[in-house]
């Protein structure tokens, strides 16, 4: 008689007791759904634009790296992974340079980011920061982090979209590739072979023709372009 008064009502009140648990756990899912999606896009966005990472600690060796990031750490690529686990490179200037870099920014209390170019053509370049990342439950914690940007453009391709874009003529084209880089007008010119005289002549037609009110104007307008989504 009690097991057949309690059975109907054992279904019921068990559900009614795992209510609380079952919303937590939905909610929970939902969460985890939607943190899913978020970072979906955005590796996408980091993807598109070429952009990794590596986590090194403060000898510079190689803790943990994003998984696009692997396709730099061969033995063709700008950067290496030393047989003692180090970041460094096949060109003995630029693994010098990772290595200074690495030692000045761990001796530092308030270590400014360093910037490093690794490959000219397709273009590769590096930039070394203080971790603010703490310890986790895989590892210590990291003392830096190598945001790295790789082209998958050459550079004579770079200059055909940046034509298209803005209706520069080649040289003009060539000129603004290298400002975009970060160099100077005078830099630019010995880098393309051009005097710092027409270098500037150049700089002045592709201001007037992309509106833009100098150096600083331009680099923007070219990273806010299509340009590093092609």
């Amino acid at each position: 008689m009690g097991a057949a008064q309690g059975g109907p009502q054992a279904p019921l009140t068990l559900i009614t007791a795992l209510g609380p648990f079952l919303r937590a756990a939905l909610h929970s899912y939902v969460t985890i759904e939607r943190e899913r999606i978020m970072a979906s896009v955005a590796n996408e966005a980091i993807r598109r634009m070429n952009f990794g990472w590596l986590t090194l600690d403060a000898s510079g060796r190689i803790l943990n790296s994003h998984a696009d990031e692997t396709s730099l750490l061969g033995h063709t690529g700008p950067l290496l992974r030393g047989r003692d686990g180090r970041l460094t490179s096949a060109d003995p200037q630029v693994a010098h340079e990772i290595v200074a870099a690495i030692s000045a920014s761990v001796k530092e209390d308030q270590p400014r980011p360093r910037a490093i170019v690794l490959s000219r053509d397709p273009w590769v370049d590096m930039l070394l920061v203080a971790s603010s990342i703490g310890p986790t439950a895989t590892g210590p914690a990291p003392a830096l982090v190598a945001y790295i940007h790789a082209d998958n453009w050459s550079s004579a391709d770079r200059c055909d979209q940046l034509c298209q874009l803005f209706n520069l003529s080649q040289s003009e084209a060539r000129l603004s590739l290298a400002l975009s880089r970060g160099m100077s007008i005078a830099e630019a010119a010995v880098e393309l072979g051009l005097t710092v005289e027409s270098a500037r002549t150049y700089s002045k037609r592709i201001y007037s023709k992309t509106g833009t009110r100098g150096q600083t104007d331009l680099i923007g307008l070219i990273h806010r372009s299509v340009l590093p989504f092609a």
